[in-house]
Formats: C-alpha cells, sequence, structure tokens
C-alpha cells in the first residue's frame, strides 16, 4: 500500500450494506471523528448498522492525506454494536497481515469508530471496463479466494461478499472491505446481497467459511460472464451447491483458479487490437511538424510537376490548402458514409447470428455499431454541403444517440429469445444472455422448457408462460411474476421465497418439502396453497 491516502471509487462498502450516496457533512462531526484526529469532509454511504465517511486526517505525517471513518450509528442495538466493536479490534491487531483485506489504522477507545486506507481504483464491477482477458480475471478471484482463507484462518468471516465490497488497489489487485460487520438477523433487508448470499444465510443462518465460498462462486459467475469455460463453470457448480458439495476451504478453491487460470494464455487479442484499423479511417490527419508554424488545416496530396531535366514528372507531395481540404472530404464523403452503412450492417447482423454471449464480440460491435452510425452521416447528400463544424456534430449527436438508445440489446434479446427453444447448450447460453441483459424475460414463452438450477433472482417473469416448465432446485427469490403461468410447472427445491404467489396462476404446479414459499404459503400434498 502506498505511504499517499487512498480513495474508493463507487461506494467501497457496497449496496449490501449501504445505499451509495454523495452529500455534504454537518457541521457536526460523526462519533469518533474527533478522538481519531480526523476532519469529516463527506458521507459516502449509510447501511443499517454504520455510516462510512471520507475523511481527512489533521495530524501527524499523514495531515491532509484522505482516510475512511467508519461509525457504528445511533440506531444500531447492543449486539451491532459488540460485533462492530471486537470486528475492528481483530483487524487492527492483523495490522499488515491480512494481505488483500482492508487495513484498519485505529480504532477510537470507545470501539464506536475506526479508521481505514481510503481507495481510488474502483471495484470490480469496473472490470467490465479493462477488459481484461479470462487468465487476468481468474488471477484476481484467486487473490480473493487468498484472502478469505486468511479471514477464515484467523476465525473471521466475511459475511456479505459482494463486487462492491471488493476493491481495487493501485496495482488492481483485490482489497476486502466490510469484513464481518454482516448481521444474520439483517441479511435479507440487503437487496444486493441477496444475489450473492448463500440459500442458508437467507434463511436466516449467521455467515460462515461456507458461505463466504459461495459467495465467491456467485463473484466468479459475474467476473467470468461471457467467457465461462467448461472448467469455470465445474468451479462455479461447486461453490453454489450445497454446504456439503462445496470446496472444504478457501485454499482448495484457491489452487483450483490457479491451476485453471495456469493452463490459459498469457495474452489474449483485445478488442482494441481487432478495431484498429477501423479506427484509424476515423483518426484525424497526423500534426504538423515540430516548430513548423501552421496557418489553416492542411492535407497532403501527391502532384505531379515537370522533371528538371526534361524526363518524367516527378510526383512529390504538395500542401492542400482548407478549400482544397473541404473539396476533397466532399469527393469522398460517400465512401466513408457507404463503409459506415456497411460497418452498421455487420454489427446488426453479426449480434443477430452469433448473440451476445461473447463480451468481445460485443465490444466489437458496439465500437463498429457507434463509428459506422457516425460516418453513416456523411453519406447524407445534405451533410457534405455543410460546413465542417456541422458534419463533425452530426456525426457525434447520431454517435450519441445510438450509444444511448444500444439499438445491439434489443439485438441480443431477440436473438436470446429465438435460441431458447435450441439444444441444451443454446438454451442455457440464451438464458445468460438475457440473465445479462437484465433479467427481462417478458413476451417470451417459457412454458415446457427445462430451467432447473438456474439462478432468475429478481427476474422480470410478469405475464410469462411457464406451464409445464421444470423449475426445480431454481432460485426465484424476489422474481416479479404477476401473470406469469406455472400450470404444471415442477418447483420441487425451487426458491420462490419474496414473491407475489397470489398473483400468479399456480394450479397444478408441483412442489415438495424442500421448496422455499414465501411467509403464508406451505406446500400441501405436492401443490401450493395458503
Amino acid at each position: 500500500m502506498s505511504a499517499k491516502g487512498k480513495t474508493a471509487l463507487s461506494g467501497s462498502l457496497g449496496e449490501s450494506f449501504f445505499f451509495h450516496a454523495i452529500v455534504r457533512t454537518k457541521d457536526s462531526q460523526p462519533p469518533g471523528a474527533r478522538v481519531l484526529g480526523v476532519r469529516t469532509l463527506a458521507l459516502d454511504a449509510q447501511g443499517p448498522f454504520t455510516s462510512r465517511w471520507r475523511a481527512s486526517a489533521l495530524n501527524g505525517q499523514e495531515r491532509g492525506h484522505e482516510v475512511s471513518l467508519v461509525v457504528v450509528r445511533k440506531e444500531a442495538g447492543g449486539p451491532a454494536r459488540e460485533r462492530f466493536a471486537r470486528v475492528a479490534q481483530d483487524l487492527l491487531a492483523a495490522g499488515d497481515g491480512l494481505n488483500g483485506v482492508l487495513r484498519v489504522r485505529a480504532v477510537a477507545p470507545s470501539g464506536e469508530a475506526y479508521l481505514a486506507d481510503y481507495w481510488s481504483a474502483g471495484t470490480i464491477k469496473d472490470l467490465s471496463a479493462l477488459r481484461w482477458p479470462l487468465r487476468r480475471r481468474l488471477e484476481l478471484v484467486s487473490r480473493i479466494a487468498q484472502s478469505l482463507e486468511m479471514l477464515h484462518a484467523r476465525g473471521l468471516v466475511h459475511g456479505s461478499l459482494t463486487p462492491e465490497n471488493v476493491l481495487l488497489d493501485d496495482d488492481l489487485h483485490p482489497v476486502l472491505s466490510d469484513v464481518g460487520l454482516a448481521m444474520p438477523a439483517a441479511t435479507t433487508d440487503m437487496s444486493s446481497y441477496a444475489e450473492f448470499a448463500a440459500p442458508e444465510v437467507m434463511s436466516g443462518e449467521a455467515p460462515n467459511a461456507s458461505s463466504d465460498i459461495f459467495s465467491v462462486g456467485r463473484v466468479l459467475q459475474m467476473v467470468a460472464l461471457g467467457d465461462v469455460t467448461p472448467e469455470v463453470a465445474e468451479v462455479i457448480r461447486s461453490c453454489s451447491g450445497p454446504p456439503a458439495s462445496r470446496y472444504a476451504s478457501a485454499a482448495d478453491l484457491q489452487r483450483a483458479l490457479t491451476a485453471i487460470a495456469e493452463k490459459l494464455p498469457q495474452e489474449e487479442v483485445s478488442p482494441e487490437a481487432l478495431l484498429e484499423s477501423v479506427g484509424a479511417a476515423f483518426r484525424p490527419a497526423a500534426t504538423p511538424e515540430a516548430g513548423r508554424p501552421q496557418l489553416a488545416p492542411v492535407a497532403r496530396e501527391r502532384t505531379a510537376v515537370p522533371a528538371p531535366d526534361g524526363g518524367r514528372d516527378a510526383v512529390v507531395p504538395a500542401l492542400v490548402t482548407g478549400a482544397d481540404l473541404r473539396s476533397v472530404v466532399a469527393r469522398r464523403a460517400p465512401l466513408v458514409g457507404l463503409t459506415g452503412l456497411l460497418a452498421v450492417g455487420v454489427a446488426l447482423g453479426g449480434a443477430c447470428l452469433l448473440g451476445g454471449s461473447n463480451s468481445s464480440l460485443r465490444d466489437v460491435f458496439g465500437v463498429l455499431l457507434v463509428l459506422g452510425s457516425a460516418a453513416a452521416v456523411w453519406f447524407l447528400p445534405c451533410t457534405t454541403r455543410a460546413p465542417a463544424a456541422v458534419r463533425i456534430a452530426l456525426a457525434g449527436l447520431c454517435a450519441a444517440l445510438v450509444g444511448v438508445v444500444n439499438p445491439l440489446a434489443y439485438v441480443y434479446g431477440a436473438a436470446a429469445q429465438h435460441r431458447l427453444h435450441g439444444g441444451e447448450g443454446e438454451r442455457r447460453a440464451a438464458i445468460d444472455e438475457i440473465v445479462r441483459l437484465g433479467r427481462d424475460f417478458r413476451g417470451v414463452s417459457l412454458a415446457g422448457i427445462n430451467l432447473s438450477g438456474l439462478d432468475l433472482t429478481g427476474a422480470d417473469l410478469r405475464g410469462v408462460d411457464l406451464a409445464r416448465a421444470d423449475l426445480s432446485h431454481t432460485r426465484l427469490w424476489g422474481a416479479e411474476i404477476a401473470g406469469a403461468s406455472f400450470e404444471g410447472a415442477r418447483l420441487e427445491g425451487a426458491d420462490m421465497d419474496r414473491t407475489s404467489l397470489a398473483l400468479a396462476r399456480i394450479d397444478g404446479a408441483i412442489c415438495d418439502a424442500r421448496t422455499l414459499l414465501p411467509a403464508g404459503w406451505r406446500c400441501a400434498g405436492s401443490h401450493m396453497t395458503r
């Protein structure tokens, strides 16, 4: 860790505990700020039991450096305060001995607040922007497992692991925050943690080492989305199964991930390399030679001049004025426009045929669509006569509009729906694609389809036909099912907690003792009833 203040981007304590917000501080300082020698700058986030502040050190060599001030709230009860103080002291005693875990610098004598490092490189939710190869993403999750093994060896449990509370340090290595702050009684209130929590934790059991491994498996599923190999899929299944079938320790999980990563190539072809030739067509001309004054935009053309010896004409570079440049652009505008239309067609056609399951292809199609849309504007007859500033503004506006609307999302959704009735591999890929696009299944018929074992937490299934579908051991926790038909569907072992069963058609649906139903519902004689 560097000696300078470290800042955490996008809510390091995460929505599992906090709803991210940036607000101005009030005149009064939170408890523990003065005794720990800091001045709060802003309230970063606030949860049921704790508040997290961005603060500045007032004394010593750290004066002016930013730190995190974590404070237990007044609303927290006795057990929450005791747990907060105990975990803070355990982390302080560990010092730098917990590699990859947010370091606690000092704890207030009252135990109601502590100081920690502050990072600025973001969280692993930002990995999609980095476009890492699969090997590096697996190595990152392996480091998370290694840090958990260190915690477990000290008798500590993270308890609420989500992408929001896995920070990235200056070297883009993972740093776990919010260690041990989860309270079992409040787990069901943590909306974003529900997707990463083990079923037994959601049922009210206290988090433990095995539930941490389940959460790592869910994080791995998110990090590797679009590039899940059979080996990675097997690791995810081992993490996500019942406690007895999970890895015995985080160290075993780390070894499994390391073994898979070592078989992958060190480098992969990046989308930037694939698009280099496309982007070159839209880059501005090279800058003028250093030191040579330029009074107006110029371009190079090849001009024939008589040779001094009377021989064959020599072809030499000549400077073209701004007026000549506009003429050249006007002549070449149709070619640029046609190239743009071709790029748009390739993007939409490729998205329709190949779908969006591969992250690299999604990036390629997305760039082709944006650049192609901007170039297609130059094909319009009216733009070739317009000033350069107007053409550039129209092209930029078109590219921005396409980027916001994102027609590819609709194409990916349509392609995924078409593949739902294909083979097992196509069906699974289509479901993963719809989940990635926001879990919206409205307008899709899932009647008679095998959906067993899938995670459809929070999915929008309103009005969807699920008649005779196999939903055994499927996670439907918090799904919207108003108007959905489950007639004759198999729901043995399914998790339907926090759903509105009264708004769905459930005649003939088959359940068993393992089916988790919302409050007030039970399974009697293989049928759901109140």
